[in-house]
């Protein structure tokens, strides 16, 4: 007797099928990058660009450099560094809190000309954001 294995080849999928399930793959990298950063444990500036390569690649381009530049590991790691000392706090959060330490001092304040001033500085930022 003969000793045989099979291997059925599924493929690739149809090119459709690719950009459909590529186009899913970059959404979620997306969402991991604006969420949690460049520095999440998840995906990397770099293996979102390989994605959009493969993306570009799938839809029919050979070449994916004439859409974009490569990322060296240098530069990465310099975004990465970039990224994590910029202040991931939403807008709206770090208002609210100015808000409050503004009201506090509005409540406790003993002259209306400081309150009156606090207030338009309230105001305008807020028609600011």
């Amino acid at each position: 007797l003969y000793n045989v294995n099979i291997n059925v080849g599924l493929g690739n999928g149809r090119p459709d099928e690719k950009i459909a399930m590529l186009n899913m793959v970059m959404a979620k990298q997306e969402m991991i990058l604006q969420q949690y950063g460049m520095s999440n444990p998840l995906v990397n500036l770099k293996q979102y660009r390989d994605t959009l390569a493969k993306f570009i690649n799938a839809s029919g381009y050979k070449d994916d450099a004439q859409f974009m530049n490569e990322i060296t590991d240098e530069e990465l790691v310099q975004l990465q560094q970039q990224d994590s000392q910029q202040d991931k706090t939403p807008p709206s959060y770090r208002y609210s809190e100015k808000s409050k330490v503004f009201i506090y001092i509005i409540k406790r304040c003993k002259y209306n000309k400081f309150a009156y001033k606090a207030n338009k500085y309230i105001s305008q930022t807020h028609d600011n954001r």
